[in-house]
């Protein structure tokens, strides 16, 4: 389409003010009716301008941009760029814990190498990095989050269940995981390149190859270019697939070797911190109780105890950031925590005379347990409290707290998704994967599917018939790559704090609806779980 087409006479350039055409102008469509230039029209970012008795649909945002910038493309919207403003201001005054240099960043989030961004007197990065390119680098991830983010989007608009798992709102997702068991043993994503299964038998064969491992046989972890600034505090249980699960450092020290330990007594303590008939938070509960049993194992002395749970509550996102990406604001702040988290362990005595990698270690195994701790107490108690009877019988007898947690990794699992990547090419389900294929086991799909097969008994959340007839054993959590080690602590944990809820609370009920965390396809984890310690005579 010429200009004369919009209007212009011919070999006169356009007016002066309108600037030179977008390279969208020839999508450009005329339409005869006159319509006046109004300032509405001007200000709309999709709005209609009016030219020589022409309306032209024309994004004027863009128009705007390339008239101020006719040389810059356009990356970013205005709210962007306004929001990098007080990001600059931060690191001037050193409050960025990233930008400062207290952590490391992924250099572009596309190689996964490590960044120290500390700003020497000239304002060069210890590693040669200035402050400003550490900043791009964190831009860079920034974007990369969004468009890996916009990919499952776009995956799940298509049909694909595995890309509406991975969109992770507030919606249930077992009917996701239905379709993809329905479909056979393997469904493969072609959108986002990843084989999912939802067999328990191929979830338990997977589980005993060797050939699966959370990272690839060069050590590389799966999506570290579709999802930087993540993953990286739980690299050091998986670096020895074959062995032990936190090699040099805390591997086998008993959980129940000093009395400190003791999660029943650490339920206790924070339960009798809560005022009589107040609403009770079970999720900061949970969270607390998972971060004193966590730090009494690893040797965490009582005085770097809060600063512990303060890192550890940081940490929250990690699982899920293997697999969905985090807000960015999120990422940097789980990227403070990890740093934090590390550094309170690299002081404790249990750190001496052990040999490098041992802190790594330690704050993997710490971060593996601490959310799967709080979202499993939480799960079971919303179970039993949709079942009122179930929930009387354990008052009535706390020892059945161990059966409970049993049911609800089976029906309602802290971890739902686990994420494997073949380190050689195997045959799985009659099909050969070759190395460095991705593939995904839905936990909580798995232990339906066995409940199937079990006959028609397992139909659902039973505490009664599990502590009688026993039932299936639900996959994950000590066979799962993330809690080989620290699966009875998990276990262990949620049990004391379930029982000390049943022994103090008997007429716990709910005090208002669930809030469910976005972006948190892996742990499906819980913002809000508040309960009525009394009910009112």
């Amino acid at each position: 389409m010429g200009l004369a087409a919009l209007g212009h006479p011919p070999g006169r350039p356009p007016p002066h003010g309108h600037g030179r055409l977008p390279p969208a102008a020839s999508r450009l469509v005329a339409h005869p009716r006159p319509r006046p230039r109004t300032a509405s029209a001007r200000r709309g970012t999709h709005g209609r301008l009016a030219t020589r008795g022409h309306r032209l649909a024309v994004p004027l945002g863009r128009r705007a941009h390339h008239r101020r910038h006719p040389r810059k493309p356009l990356h970013d919207d205005d709210r962007t760029r306004l929001r990098r403003r007080p990001a600059r201001a931060r690191l001037a005054r050193g409050t960025d814990p990233v930008r400062a240099g207290r952590v490391t960043v992924p250099r572009g989030g596309e190689r996964g190498e490590a960044v120290n961004t500390a700003a020497g007197p000239t304002g060069t990065a210890a590693g040669g990095t200035t402050a400003p390119a550490a900043a791009h680098d964190l831009s860079r991830a920034g974007r990369r989050l969004q468009l890996t983010r916009a990919a499952q989007w776009f995956a799940g608009n298509q049909g694909d269940p595995y890309g509406m798992i991975l969109r992770a709102g507030t919606a249930d997702p077992a009917p996701y995981e239905e379709e993809i068991r329905e479909r056979g043993p393997l469904f493969h994503s072609e959108l986002l390149g990843t084989w999912v299964t939802g067999s328990r038998h191929v979830a338990d064969a997977v589980t005993a190859d060797d050939a699966f491992g959370a990272l690839t046989a060069d050590g590389a972890r799966p999506g570290v270019r579709e999802l930087p600034l993540s993953g990286s505090a739980l690299d050091a249980a998986h670096g020895n697939p074959g062995g032990p699960p936190l090699p040099g450092g805390w591997p086998h020290r008993p959980p129940d070797r000093e009395e400190r330990d003791d999660p029943d007594r650490h339920a206790a303590d924070l339960l009798n911190a809560a005022g009589p008939g107040q609403v009770l938070d079970l999720v900061p509960f949970a969270r607390r109780l998972a971060a004193r049993t966590t730090g009494a194992w690893l040797g965490v002395p009582a005085e770097r105890l809060p600063r512990f749970e303060t890192a550890l509550t940081g940490c929250r996102r990690a699982l899920d950031a293997l697999l969905c990406p985090q807000l960015l604001a999120d990422a940097r702040a789980g990227l403070a925590a990890e740093e934090a988290l590390r550094a309170v362990l690299g002081e404790t005595p249990e750190a001496r005379g052990r040999p490098p990698g041992a802190v790594e270690a330690a704050r993997a195994h710490a971060v593996s347990a601490a959310e799967p701790i709080a979202v499993l107490l939480c799960n079971a108690v919303r179970e039993l409290m949709e079942r009122p009877a179930q929930w009387r019988a354990l008052t009535a007898d706390p020892g059945l707290a161990g059966a409970a947690i049993t049911e609800t990794l089976l029906w309602a699992p802290p971890v739902r998704l686990e994420s494997r990547v073949a380190r050689e090419t195997a045959v799985l389900a009659g099909r050969t994967l070759p190395a460095g294929t991705h593939l995904v086991v839905l936990a909580a799909a798995a232990n339906r599917d066995a409940c199937r097969n079990a006959g028609p008994a397992v139909t659902g959340f039973d505490v009664l018939r599990r502590a009688s007839d026993g039932g299936p054993q639900p996959h994950g959590l000590p066979e799962d790559l993330h809690f080989r080690l620290s699966g009875p602590l998990v276990r262990r944990t949620a049990e004391a704090g379930l029982r000390a809820l049943a022994e103090r609370f008997p007429g716990l009920r709910p005090a208002g609806p669930a809030v469910r965390v976005r972006r948190s396809p892996v742990l499906r984890g819980l913002g809000r779980l508040p309960v009525a310690p009394y009910v009112p005579e």
